[in-house]
């Protein structure tokens, strides 16, 4: 990871336990009786949402689903990106790979008696 990007995953780390610390809570059955409610909260905040005392989901906002994606999107393509390189510093090409995959799709496609 770059120096920038570990900054921006190291805070996004503490935005979330931040998160999850303040999350507001409530019932199913709360949920389920005042659910214009909790979608006004969510717009807020997220909201955790608990059934016999276990948490079962968390309703949010649109926006901050799609932030959490986002950086989840990001991460994803980094640790893909860091894995590439050291497989290739470890002598992985395209022909290996290939060749290995081949071995697999083999075998794959062998019955067993």
């Amino acid at each position: 990871m770059t120096g920038t990007s570990a900054w921006t995953h190291y805070l996004s780390k503490i935005h979330i336990i931040a998160i999850m610390t303040s999350m507001k809570e409530i019932t199913a059955k709360d949920a389920k009786n005042r659910f214009g409610q909790l979608l006004q909260s969510a717009q807020r905040g997220p909201v955790r949402v608990t059934r016999n005392g276990s948490p079962v989901g968390v309703v949010m906002s649109v926006q901050q689903f799609e932030r959490l994606r986002g950086a989840a999107w990001e991460r994803l393509t980094e640790t893909m990106d860091r894995l590439g390189e050291e497989a290739a510093a470890r002598g992985l090409t395209d022909e290996v790979l290939e060749s290995l995959l081949a071995d697999d799709r083999h075998l794959l496609s062998t019955p067993t008696s």
